[in-house]
């Protein structure tokens, strides 16, 4: 599955090592690493776990479009999804591209 992130920032501080380390600290760091790790091998977003340690799940309230996984106790990896015409889609078997959103503690 292909995947992007909304802003720059937000790009280099899940792409980079360095930044993603300074900006969430180390253990935060290396979880969002195997989520992204996850994601690229998927084929779509049926195949990432709705138990944990992602424990993918749809949100609601402003964010009732997007989706999460969990990167720590409190932190979230927040994405909308888009089938392959890159329209936007709640269908997890239909999704194929991620627009990563936030890392956010939203309790």
């Amino acid at each position: 599955m292909e995947y992007k992130a909304n802003t720059k920032k937000l790009s280099k501080q899940l792409t980079e090592d360095r930044t993603r380390d300074k900006t969430f600290g180390k253990v935060v760091s290396t979880r969002i690493k195997y989520r992204l790790q996850e994601f690229k091998k998927a084929k779509s977003l049926d195949e990432i776990s709705t138990k944990k340690p992602a424990r993918l799940h749809q949100l609601s309230g402003d964010y009732s479009d997007c989706f999460a996984v969990d990167v720590s106790k409190n932190f979230r990896l927040i994405f909308v999804g888009f089938d392959e015409n890159l329209n936007q889609s709640t269908d997890k078997s239909e999704i194929s591209f991620l627009l990563f959103l936030d890392v956010e503690d939203y309790h």
